[in-house]
């Protein structure tokens, strides 16, 4: 198909070339050649390296305001890859300023201008959507924002629903203290794991409340916490 070849020359693999078909048809190509960029925004997969390349093969004017917020997508999406879910705004702008200067090696940048320009793109970000910065002035991607905000209200609706939901338990596993450490030791020994405190209170929350959240950084046991979960439940036929 030759609007399909006309995305690879552009640098576009077959993935993401037949998403941009599924969206533009057979303008695809044109469109992507005209706003390389926007484009770049709306569509993960397209690195800085191909829109900077489109830019230049079709000799495009240098909008250095929008390939900035291409550039803070980009530092965002970096972050989000390493499992955070929003990064605290000074601590982002110090970041994007750095992988800007990794990416940009030859575009020399002053530290304070790159910094101001950081700030402008952040903001145009927040203006249309890409990102939001919440009242504690924490950068998150939109959709984390809005996925965060809809699991909470989710949560607060459940919790106050019904005054017996606070009650309940799982009348199924048990609930003294020795009952519960006997049953995670249990799943504990199955899969030969030795979780630590904060661990163990977790899985303990779980066997005994209706409703528990688990949070934490990259690397803190989330999954591992889950899976002690699955596994106590498991162990008691549930």
């Amino acid at each position: 198909m030759a609007t399909l070849a006309e995305l690879h020359q552009l640098g576009i693999n077959s993935v993401i070339a037949e998403r941009l078909m599924e969206w533009y048809d057979l303008d695809a190509p044109h469109i992507l050649s005209t706003f390389p960029y926007e484009v770049a925004m709306e569509t993960q997969g397209i690195s800085l390296k191909v829109a900077d390349n489109i830019a230049k093969r079709r000799d495009l004017p240098y909008d250095a305001a929008i390939r900035m917020r291409l550039l803070i997508a980009f530092a965002l999406e970096v972050i989000m890859n390493e499992g955070h879910c929003f990064v605290p705004y000074q601590s982002f702008v110090t970041g994007a300023a750095e992988l800007i200067r990794k990416l940009d090696t030859n575009v020399f940048y002053d530290p304070v201008e790159l910094r101001t320009s950081v700030g402008r793109a952040i903001r145009s970000c927040e203006r249309s959507r890409t990102i939001v910065i919440d009242s504690k002035n924490r950068v998150y991607p939109f959709e984390c924002h809005e996925a965060e905000e809809t699991i909470s209200r989710n949560m607060v609706v459940r919790m106050d629903s019904s005054s017996v939901v606070g009650r309940m338990r799982l009348p199924l596993l048990p609930t003294e203290e020795g009952g519960v450490s006997a049953s995670i030791s249990l799943a504990a020994g199955r899969v030969g794991i030795d979780y630590s405190d904060r661990q163990l209170e977790a899985v303990r929350s779980a066997m005994v409340n209706p409703i528990s959240i688990i949070s934490g950084g990259p690397g803190t046991g989330k999954t591992t916490i889950c899976r002690a979960i699955v596994d106590v439940f498991s162990a008691a036929k549930m």
